[in-house]
Formats: structure tokens, sequence, C-alpha cells
């Protein structure tokens, strides 16, 4: 796992570092129907423990179009660990907002709020299931690679609470988005 988010990091730092080739990328009109998924490694911090826990992470996205700045729609963001015996997860179903800093360029900042899960299912003790409210933060770039299709590397910032547990998850990942 740890190779695989040294590739994204890379993909990541190489288009956030060259002037050249973000400008180069033109993610031309955006328009109609348009969807996201996107798989990562996360790292969950959670209120009754110390320090954060890696683990694989999952964002699924999709809706309208706006204006060519701004995309609405849903979006499912998961976490997910195994560790002897033990499934930890979270996630996060949001109404989800995505806006681009220009009519032609890539870079974007995206917003939600919605409903979340906190799942631990502890082979000594059996599952348990929080449910509570949530928000997300975050930013990506689309990179043009043919048509209306795009690579996006993303970074997330997700939370679940409620009066029992609150967890707080940073995503980061490789997506692929359909214009």
């Amino acid at each position: 796992m740890h190779r695989y988010m040294a590739g994204v990091l890379g993909v990541a730092a190489l288009f956030a570092l060259s002037p050249e080739i973000a400008a180069a990328q033109d993610t031309g009109a955006r328009s109609g129907f348009w969807a996201n998924i996107g798989l990562g490694y996360g790292s969950l911090a959670q209120e009754d423990f110390n320090g954060r826990q890696g683990g694989e992470t999952v964002q699924l996205v999709a809706g309208g179009t706006v204006s060519n700045r701004l995309l609405v729609g849903g979006s499912l963001n998961g976490w997910s660990r195994l560790e002897n015996g033990a499934r930890v997860e979270a996630g996060l179903v949001a109404v989800f907002a995505r806006y681009y800093a220009s009519e032609e360029g890539g870079f974007f900042l995206s917003g939600g709020l919605g409903i979340g899960t906190i799942h631990e299912d502890v082979s000594h003790s059996g599952p348990g299931t929080e449910t509570g409210f949530g928000g997300l933060a975050g930013l990506g770039y689309d990179l043009p690679i043919g048509g209306d299709v795009s690579l996006t590397p993303f970074v997330n910032w997700f939370l679940v609470g409620n009066s029992d547990a609150n967890v707080d998850v940073v995503q980061i990942g490789l997506g692929a988005t359909i214009h």
C-alpha cells in the first residue's frame, strides 16, 4: 500500500510543481452529467485512540453541471482497515459540490454535508455501528487524458460524528472523472 500512496503523491506533486504541464492542461467545457471514481490511502483519527490508523479509501461522486465552474451531486467517501481480525470502517454519504477556480482550468475545491457511519467489527466483542452527521472538504485537479476523461488526483478530509463517537479521515487518492 505504501508504494501505491507514493505513486499517487508523485503524480500529484508532478502536476502541482510543474506550471508548464498544468498550464497546458485545458479541461474545456464542462456540461451535463459527470462522475468520478477514485481509490487511495487514508488515515483515520478516532477520539478514543492516540494517533492515526492507515487504510484504503474510495470516493464515488456523480451529479450534474450547474455552470462551467460549479458541479453538484452526491458523494460516497469511505475508509477501511482490517488488522488482526478486526475491521474498522468509516463512510460518508453527502450532498456534494465541486467548484473550479477558472472556467478552463482543472484545479477545484470540493465540499459536502451528509450522514456518515463508523463501524467496528471486533472479533471478541462483535460489530457496532454509530451513525451521525458529517462533512467533507477537499481539493483536486482534473488532468485531461482524452475526450471527456480526466485523471484526478485529490485530497479530502471528512468527519463523521455523533454524541458517542467522532472520527476524521484524510484521503489521498487518484481518480478518473468523466464530464
